[in-house]
């Protein structure tokens, strides 16, 4: 008995080193079931790795096939690759643990995905209808049944598919309605939020609406000022071409929502100031572009601001006229391209919609890849979407360049089925500090080094505690 055990554990170390004796082994039971055991668990790990790549790889469909599929391809792949090892009894002890727990965990990961895929599918349309019921349905939003979006009906539906947790599937329909409501700028998507007849909004639901709300609001704020400058700009540029002040005034408080009080008696006194420059001095080329660059800028954003830069810079006559055109013009070319406008809108909910990470289920937690990878794709696109508007593109052809550069950067969603992202040095600042904040290793895997930690902290991109939470996951092995 003694001997046959070190037989066994010379069998074994000799496969491990790759040294099997064939003699030792045709004549030895116990050296031939040491050396078998080692080369079928050498053989099994090997055959993992390589189901491992297959599996991940999204060309081989394994997240569409049903389970019963995969369980037949998992065998048929590792008959194919273990070459029949798995026949022979010593072997097949040695391989059995490895495989069966590498096919459970592979069947296991690609149902909770397909689980939460159809989930996420279901949460997307829903939003949809809600946003389209809104926008096009008015009073039947939820309530009657009538219209595309019935609050109840999506509820059941998403219950289902969430294993039949209510409170998770109601949570999460409540956000989608919510996050379409801020991308839409709209909220009477809001109203699509439903609660038990009786109820009230459960407390965190109730402060998210009511974000929501505060987040349009102000939004349309926003958009209302460009619009007043807009208004107030076409006033201008009528009294330029001939328009009495007291008419454009009136024009002006007819298109403008908010009608400030301080643009009227401007625009009252804007024909005096043009009477009054009386020089013939032609302007210069490097003023008319300065002038041009603070207006892109912001530095410059009403039509007041326009006129006492010029008056401060000592123009008058033709030139101050000349300046005053062309300053108007470029507010006006900004104000449009700066609105809100519904290209910009649907090209970022549809990045939205496809990039954002996946709805967990309960157990299941939100992957890290993903909620980088869409936090770079939201600011890259702001960034890509201003650089065009600012150059010649119209606002519908910038907001399909920045979409095109965005997709070519990024590719395809980060799979919720591997987790991993693609091993790539990330091209801009901000896609450096998105991986450094939430994968520091993968971060250090990828070239970004400690000159580019040191130079994100010093543009204050990165604070000093978060430099050294970095830090340490770069030292540590």
């Amino acid at each position: 008995m003694q001997r046959a055990r070190q037989m066994t554990a010379q069998g074994m170390a000799d496969a491990m080193s790759g040294n099997i004796d064939p003699e030792l082994a045709a004549k030895d039971a116990a050296y031939n079931s040491g050396a078998v055991k080692v080369t079928a668990q050498k053989a099994a790990i090997q055959t993992v790795g390589a189901w491992q790549q297959f599996a991940t790889d999204p060309a081989n469909g394994l997240d569409k096939m049903t389970p019963q599929q995969i369980v037949d391809t998992q065998d048929q792949f590792f008959r194919k690759h273990l070459g029949g090892l798995e026949n022979n009894a010593s072997a097949a002890v040695a391989i059995e643990p490895i495989v069966t727990h590498a096919m459970n965990e592979t069947l296991g990961r690609t149902i909770q995905y397909q689980s939460a895929q159809r989930f996420e599918d279901g949460l997307n349309n829903a939003a949809t209808l809600a946003a389209s019921q809104a926008i096009h349905g008015g009073a039947n939003v939820g309530v009657t049944g009538k219209g595309v979006f019935n609050y109840q009906d999506q509820l059941n539906t998403l219950t289902t598919l969430a294993g039949g947790n209510r409170a998770v599937a109601k949570a999460q329909l409540d956000g989608a309605i919510t996050q379409t409501a801020i991308a839409q700028n709209n909220a009477g998507i809001l109203d699509a939020i439903q609660t038990a007849p009786g109820q009230a909004l459960a407390p965190r639901t109730a402060e998210m609406v009511q974000e929501a709300r505060l987040r349009i609001q102000a939004n349309n704020l926003r958009l209302n000022t460009i619009k007043d400058k807009l208004a107030q700009t076409n006033a201008y540029q009528a009294i330029l071409g001939g328009t009495d002040a007291r008419t454009a005034v009136q024009t002006y408080l007819a298109h403008s929502p908010l009608a400030s009080p301080d643009a009227i008696p401007r625009l009252l006194s804007f024909g005096k100031w043009l009477n009054d420059t009386n020089a013939s001095q032609a302007a210069s080329g490097a003023d008319a572009a300065d002038l041009n660059g603070a207006i892109v800028q912001g530095t410059l954003s009403t039509p007041a601001q326009i006129q006492d830069w010029i008056t401060a810079k000592g123009y008058g006559g033709k030139a101050a006229v000349d300046l005053m055109k062309e300053g108007l013009s470029m507010s006006a070319t900004v104000s449009r391209e700066n609105t809100d406008n519904p290209y910009y809108r649907s090209t970022v909910q549809a990045l939205s919609l496809r990039y954002r990470p996946k709805t967990p289920l309960p157990g299941m937690g939100i992957d890290q890849s993903q909620a980088a990878q869409y936090s770079g794709v939201m600011q890259d696109f702001a960034n890509e979407y201003t650089k065009a508007v600012q150059g010649t593109q119209s606002p519908a052809q910038a907001a399909f360049t920045a979409q095109q550069a965005i997709e070519k950067k990024y590719g395809d969603p980060m799979s919720a089925l591997t987790g991993k992202q693609a091993a790539r040095v990330p091209e801009t600042d901000a896609e450096q500090v998105h991986l450094l904040l939430s994968d520091p290793k993968q971060a250090k895997a990828v070239g970004v080094s400690s000159n580019d930690l040191r130079r994100l902290y010093a543009l204050g991109m990165l604070t000093s505690s978060q430099v050294a939470t970095i830090g340490r996951a770069y030292l540590t092995k």
